[in-house]
């Protein structure tokens, strides 16, 4: 069974792959914010949350294990993980 699992026929990115690709989005802007705002705590802490996401994103979606790899229609390097 392939891995992409779409609401529509011709997607072609998986849901888990976005949905990952956004929590790294989002905790790295919140990461940032916090930073921004003298919250040096909290910026450390969703560093660290940061490079476990990127982690499992890596893990998931680009390794050879992974089944999936980036294309010119997948560009992985503007994901920025």
């Amino acid at each position: 069974m392939p891995r992409n699992r779409s609401d529509y026929p011709g997607a072609t990115t998986d849901k888990d792959l976005i949905c990952q690709a956004y929590f790294a989005r989002s905790t790295d802007l919140v990461q940032r914010t916090a930073s921004v705002l003298g919250q040096t705590e909290d910026a450390r802490r969703y560093a660290g949350l940061l490079e476990r996401v990127r982690a499992v994103f890596q893990r998931e979606f680009v390794t050879s294990n992974a089944g999936w790899s980036p294309t010119p229609r997948r560009p992985m390097p503007r994901l920025g993980l």
